[in-house]
């Protein structure tokens, strides 16, 4: 209704409403608006629900963001997209600048009230599907959708834990890690998982080697001296129990180890700690206790003793620190070490907006427009001129698409051969964070 040149008044629920959402002309009914919609519409509406209706058709952006303070504003992101591989199922984290809508996060009958189906965007029957990598991790490939496989219904909270999966799997296959004689040293984005202490301190290269674990670095700390002296050049290595013993590296909280060299110069070893984003609780181990000869410096009293020495951070663990222990009498040496548990990887799921191509021509908002004296009943238009009317079948028709009720007063709440009707109204949907109590309006 148009009030006045600069005034519009729409009707909502039956009272009439202006421009600032206040209520007009008191007293006087009108006849709402209804809106159309594709199926399923009216029994999202029954649970005020509107919302999923239009998310259903929106594309999401998903991506985790690994730029270390150093480098952020050019780190870019990492976008989740399937293969590029046509012949694998693979989903893959591809570094870009900015990254299209990828997901379609749909509420379907068969969902649970927090479980999604994931469509990819660029795909009409593809899903993802969750699966469990060798590694006890959750991961996910893209299957042909089916509402039915309880795999395909993804609470989106799971997403994280799949990101991070497809980023460990990466790290793998990535070169930058660096296990040489006396150094280790974790590349862009990784931190110590396993220590031998045979290669870092004994520059044994043909047994067990130290080990990295995707870590998503914030902060790389700067290599500091931790004050055990080692002279690579000799096989004499005096006084080495106390050096080890003495000299515990440990890193600060929220700190892991990243790097491990010995400084041939100064002859001594340097340890970098670097601040991990989204890192967990940490816990104190012991490795395996092992024989020592004697504590004297010649190699055949320590070198059996390295080789044997290994600490272990196990799944999604990353080493923070260690001391070694040992006993004279007992004639046995041990590590007591920090394990913190790698937390996750920042993951971001943003609208990229409305994927057009699923919006029906026909849906929309239709207002009353004539009345048509035989049936007494109201027609309906919307903006694009598409009508909503009666027809002397007793159906309530958009074209071809005809209700199979057959004389209703009125059209809300019926549905057509391709939408639901429902009544505009004003949706006060309240939304709070799952696990939080509701909080006082103020």
């Amino acid at each position: 209704f148009q009030r006045s040149a600069g005034e519009m008044l729409h009707c909502v629920n039956g009272e009439w409403y202006n421009t600032q959402e206040k209520p007009e002309l008191q007293g006087f009914t009108c006849e709402s608006c209804l809106f159309v919609g594709g199926k399923g519409l009216a029994s999202l509406a029954k649970r005020n629900e509107q919302e999923l209706y239009y998310f259903n058709k929106m594309s999401l952006s998903v991506y985790s963001e690994l730029g270390t303070l150093l480098t952020a504003a050019t780190g870019g992101k990492y976008c989740l997209r399937p293969s590029s591989n046509t012949s694998s199922t693979g989903m893959v984290l591809t570094k870009d600048l900015s990254c299209a809508g990828s997901l379609l996060v749909q509420t379907v009958a068969t969902s649970a009230v927090k479980s999604r189906l994931m469509r990819l965007a660029g795909s009409q029957d593809q899903c993802l599907q969750g699966t469990a990598d060798p590694d006890g991790l959750a991961s996910a490939v893209h299957l042909a959708c089916n509402e039915s496989e309880p795999m395909q219904l993804i609470i989106p909270s799971e997403v994280p834990s799949i990101i991070w999966d497809l980023h460990v799997d990466a790290d793998k296959k990535r070169a930058g890690d660096l296990h040489t004689a006396y150094s280790s040293y974790c590349g862009a984005h990784g931190a110590l998982n396993t220590l031998s202490f045979g290669q870092i301190f004994g520059g044994v290269t043909n047994g067990g080697k130290s080990n990295c674990h995707f870590a998503p670095v914030v902060l790389f700390g700067d290599f500091a001296n931790t004050g055990i002296k080692r002279d690579k050049l000799s096989t004499s290595w005096p006084d080495w129990h106390h050096l080890l013993s003495d000299n515990a590296i440990q890193c600060p909280l929220g700190h892991a180890l990243t790097g491990l060299k010995l400084d041939s110069v100064a002859s001594s070893f340097l340890a970098e700690c670097s601040l991990i984003g989204g890192i967990g609780a940490s816990f104190d181990y012991f490795s395996n206790q092992v024989e020592v000869a004697a504590l004297l410096p010649g190699q055949s009293n320590w070198l059996k003793t390295m080789k044997m020495l290994t600490i272990s951070c196990g799944d999604n663990g990353l080493l923070s620190g260690f001391h070694f222990e040992y006993s004279e009498g007992g004639k046995w040496a041990r590590a007591k070490y920090t394990c913190s548990k790698a937390g996750g990887a920042p993951v971001v799921m943003e609208p990229a907006g409305v994927v057009t191509t699923l919006l029906l021509d026909e849906e929309g908002i239709y207002c009353p427009a004539l009345r048509d004296f035989a049936s007494g009943r109201l027609s309906y238009t919307s903006e694009e001129g598409e009508m909503l009317e009666f027809k002397a079948n007793g159906c309530w028709c958009i074209g071809s698409n005809c209700s199979a009720q057959k004389g209703a007063v009125t059209p809300v709440g019926l549905s057509l051969s391709s939408f639901d009707v429902v009544a505009v109204s004003d949706y006060t949907a309240e939304f709070l964070a799952a696990g939080l109590p509701e909080q006082e309006n103020r």
